[in-house]
């Protein structure tokens, strides 16, 4: 009787266990994880577009350049500009190291001497100056050439060649580059769900019949709860612990977790 009744305890656990712990599937969403919209930090007219949408890129590929002849006169110029000021800081230089030896010979006085150290001053001032300036107009140039940051594919494409871009406000979105290399997965779910996806917390993704290894990266509140009608809704990022050539933003996906639900 005693082995009968303690058999029939290890049932019902074994049965509230298989009920209270289940496995629980979300819809959810394959998208890249890292996406850039990429622009140039100078204002100027397009020279040439290499890219398509669709294109993949390495790090580093040229993706977009203006007309550079402006920037390249603008370098020679203020180039031509600080040798001049060099000229004239050597010459204020050695001015004021003669009268600093005339001065101690007696033979200077101490305001022609202050007037010789206020001229090389001023000379040294602009002459760095200048050279902070041609540092500026060398990055313009340098900037008028629009480089992959990483290697991706671009997703979208929002200029052409003669296009006038102005940057003095805000720099408009030429092209959109994504890191193919990293996928995420994202999900909407109600606030009695988030509680098993909280930050860190490691599942499993099925993609196309497979599964992968991914870990919560981080949930969002999209909108609060109005009524248990309407629940508050968050947005679920998953991260991808390793990828799949197949993979295409867009393609459907399923969060797979345990929960404790009774």
């Amino acid at each position: 009787m005693n082995h009968c009744y303690r058999l029939s305890i290890l049932i019902c656990l074994l049965l509230l266990f298989s009920t209270s712990s289940q496995a629980v599937d979300l819809p959810a969403v394959l998208q890249y994880e890292r996406v850039v919209d990429l622009s140039v930090p100078v204002s100027g007219t397009v020279s040439s577009v290499l890219v398509e949408e669709g294109q993949s890129v390495q790090k580093g590929d040229l993706l977009l350049q203006l007309e550079d002849l402006p920037f390249k006169v603008n370098v020679e110029k203020t180039a031509a500009e600080l040798r001049l000021l060099k000229a004239e800081r050597l010459a204020m230089e050695k001015e004021l190291n003669r009268n600093k030896e005339l001065y101690e010979r007696m033979v200077l006085s101490t305001v022609s001497l202050d007037g010789s150290e206020l001229n090389f001053i001023r000379a040294d001032s602009l002459w760095n100056a200048k050279q902070a300036e041609l540092k500026l107009v060398k990055y313009a140039y340098e900037k008028s050439h629009l480089r992959a940051p990483f290697t991706g594919k671009i997703i979208a494409r929002a200029v052409e060649p003669g296009q006038t871009i102005r940057t003095e406000m805000q720099a408009p979105v030429l092209l959109r580059l994504a890191n193919t290399a990293g996928f995420i997965v994202e999900a909407e779910v109600t606030a009695d769900k988030i509680g098993i996806l909280a930050h860190g917390v490691k599942l499993q993704v099925r993609i196309a019949g497979k599964l992968f290894p991914a870990m919560v990266k981080s949930t969002i509140l999209l909108s609060p709860g109005q009524s248990l009608s309407q629940p508050a809704r968050y947005r679920v990022k998953v991260k991808l612990e390793r990828t799949d050539p197949g993979f295409r933003p867009g393609m459907s996906a399923t969060l797979v977790t345990n929960s404790q639900i009774k």
